[in-house]
């Protein structure tokens, strides 16, 4: 596990609360300020030695290669980016230009599906903690010889982080720039591409070490992902275990021409599926004394579906607690006409060998997620009901032994809220709908839950009124009642190379963004009151459409546990 190094910065501004005082509030909130070259960063993960995994997005500085397919690319990415001669021959590109590339090259499918362009990856693990250096961990990612570069192409997340200092996540191999030759007709040709070894792997790092889990079915590839980790060695996630349908014979049918190699013609038809070619299966590692797979349980679906119903369905493992019971999601259907589209996933429980939906004998939801367990079998999540076609989640508790299931109201009746993680104290961190508003987008916050009290506050509340910080969502709780959380922060605007950007009368713009945040229990603390007016409010509608899963308006929802 390489780390870069450098020093902690941070930018005091001016509240967003305006307001003063001068009582401690129950929480402190720390800005975790370990991904500086990225603009936005994400909470993910924490343990009880004081550990924190974060996740860095929005990059900047980014190297770009100036090979042939861009510099050749005058109708398309030259023009569009209104990059100019001296910047192709000097290979310094102004901010703009540098911020259109990389959206492009990121973002176009023109680019993204063809192996002729450099591959933008843009999220990066960072850590905080006294027992590493503070900073990005680079997993995977080589040095690339045309920049001299971390190539910056891959994505590398980790998801969970257990008390001995072991790490998992998921990554994806960097790409690498590699020559193809072939004969046509009379003529050799020589193409550049890009390529990488595989789309997915689980990752394990420990004290500055990293080891891949490889999949059961590899062909083109395969997967495997690292969702969680427990003290005892447990890992859950999912493994490629064979390859769907038809898709093997279409690659090998349609991937012999000899003018592209086989591996990048897979590979384009991969990124360019809707859904992953494997079959997916939840799967629990244990892994040994030396982080290496010692053993492993496969879990399958919990249904059987019938041959009307033709889908790639999967079953995935997102946390595991000592005894090595895990928790996650699948579809699931108990009719046998139901169509394919219409079976959804619902939250999953695998133990000993077998698969079972949480909700199986409960008619009122109809999808859901669990996406964390204690050792005390308490399983965390979320629940989803259809009224109009449209999804309304609620945050559940759900315990396995008694199979009783909650759905506490949390900020108000009709709040779409959801769960993130719960500890060895039953305390439970997620987010859900504050903001009292008819409006189909509505705000969100972090917010704290006490299973054995049934209390609850909203995070914000619990921190210092003239607080910079506004916690938008929790992610992870460990047992010292510490909170890993995503907060909004106003700071100066940087540009594509860092530089502040001004407006027209030459002050600095601001910009709000999310930000890495860890929240520690102050003690004797007490609630700062605010004079803040509240009002009672039941909602009267449903903001997710069925087809997107919404968390803020101003960027795309981080969590510990999905990929």
């Amino acid at each position: 596990m390489n780390m870069v190094k450098f020093s902690k910065t941070a930018i005091v501004i001016a509240s967003l609360l305006g307001s003063s005082s001068v009582i401690a509030a129950k929480y402190k909130v720390i800005e975790l300020s370990v991904t500086p070259d990225h603009r936005q960063s994400f909470g993910v993960a924490n343990n009880d030695a004081g550990e924190v995994l974060t996740l860095g997005r929005d990059s900047i500085n980014y190297p770009f290669y100036f090979n042939d397919a861009l510099k050749s690319s005058t109708l398309g990415l030259i023009t569009a980016c209104d990059i100019s001669d001296e910047e192709l021959d000097t290979e310094q590109l102004d901010a703009e230009s540098a911020d259109c590339l990389k959206i492009q090259l990121g973002a176009n499918s023109i680019y993204t599906f063809s192996a002729s362009f450099q591959k933008v990856g843009d999220e990066k693990t960072g850590y905080y903690g006294s027992v590493s250096d503070n900073g990005i961990l680079n997993l995977v990612d080589i040095v690339a010889d045309e920049t001299g570069e971390l190539t910056r192409s891959n994505i590398e997340r980790l998801s969970a982080i257990n008390n001995l200092s072991v790490a998992v996540g998921s990554v994806s191999a960097p790409y690498k720039s590699d020559s193809y030759t072939y004969e046509s007709g009379d003529s050799t040709v020589t193409s550049d591409f890009f390529t990488r070894d595989y789309s997915l792997r689980a990752v394990v790092s420990s004290n500055g070490e990293t080891s891949l889990i490889e999949p059961t079915y590899s062909v083109f590839g395969g997967e495997t992902s690292g969702n969680d980790i427990s003290d005892t060695g447990y890992v859950a996630g999912y493994d490629s275990v064979g390859i769907y349908g038809t898709l093997e014979t279409q690659i090998n049918d349609e991937c012999s021409e000899q003018s592209i190699p086989e591996n990048i013609c897979a590979w384009s038809l991969q990124e360019q599926s809707s859904d992953s070619i494997y079959e997916r299966r939840a799967t629990v590692w244990k892994l040994g004394s030396d982080n290496q797979v010692a053993e492993k349980q496969v879990y399958e679906l919990a249904f059987t579906p019938s041959d009307f119903q033709v889908k790639n369905f999967k079953t995935v493992a997102t946390a595991v607690n000592d005894s090595g019971l895990a928790v996650g999601y699948g579809e699931y259907t108990e009719s046998e006409t139901a169509l394919a589209t219409f079976i959804f996933d619902y939250p999953l429980v695998f133990s000993n060998g077998e698969t079972k939906n949480i909700l199986q004998d409960n008619d009122d939801y109809d999808s859901g997620y669990a996406v964390d367990v204690n050792n005390s079998n308490l399983a965390v999540g979320k629940v989803r009901d259809i009224l109009n076609g449209v999804f309304n989640d609620s945050m559940f508790i759900y315990d396995i032994d008694k199979e009783e299931l909650i759905t506490p109201t949390l900020f108000y009746k009709g709040s779409e809220t959801t769960a993130n993680s719960i500890n060895e104290n039953g305390m439970i961190v997620g987010n859900g709908e504050y903001e009292i508003t008819n409006a189909t987008n509505r705000r969100k916050h972090g917010y704290l839950y006490d299973f054995n009290t049934d209390t609850f506050n909203d995070l914000n509340d619990l921190i210092s009124c003239d607080s910079e910080f506004e916690v938008v969502d929790a992610v992870d709780i460990n047992n010292n009642n510490e909170i890993v959380a995503t907060a909004l922060k106003t700071v100066k605007t940087l540009d594509a190379l860092g530089n502040e950007i001004l407006d027209e009368d030459g002050n600095v713009e601001m910009s709000q963004v999310p930000v890495a945040v860890l929240l520690e229990p102050v003690a004797g603390g007490e609630v700062d009151s605010c004079n803040v007016e509240e009002t009672n409010y039941e909602r009267k509608g449903f903001s997710n459409s069925i087809w997107m899963i919404s968390f803020l308006t101003i960027f795309a929802v981080i969590r510990r546990r999905f990929l």
